[in-house]
């Protein structure tokens, strides 16, 4: 077949993020309990990071290497794995992909 005659067809390589393996085992992140704030009073606030809400947590990551914009004292750092917080950090590699794309 002649992948230039079907224009939903495309060639070249394709990248199978499934068998993505992240080179560390440990993502550092911040975590404060959800304190009736939404995710865009987050964002509003602190532009230079993302957030994730899961449950009663809100997880943040720097979104620049150097923030000018400190987060809220209630943000405490901790390690995450992707075995014990599964949902977090497959968002983060998710936006991190994106992030990657853009470039």
């Amino acid at each position: 077949m002649n992948y230039s005659q079907n224009p939903t067809l495309t060639s070249g390589l394709v990248l199978n993020v499934l068998e993505i393996i992240p080179a560390k085992d440990n993502l550092q992140v911040f975590k404060t309990e959800n304190k009736s704030k939404s995710i865009k009073e987050y964002q509003n606030d602190n532009s230079e990071y993302y957030f994730y809400s899961e449950g009663l947590n809100v997880y943040a990551w720097n979104i620049i290497e150097n923030p000018q914009i400190p987060l809220s004292a209630d943000f405490k750092i901790m390690n995450i794995t992707h075995k014990e917080n599964t949902l977090v950090s497959s968002f983060i590699t998710l936006l991190m992909k994106v992030d990657y794309i853009r470039l």
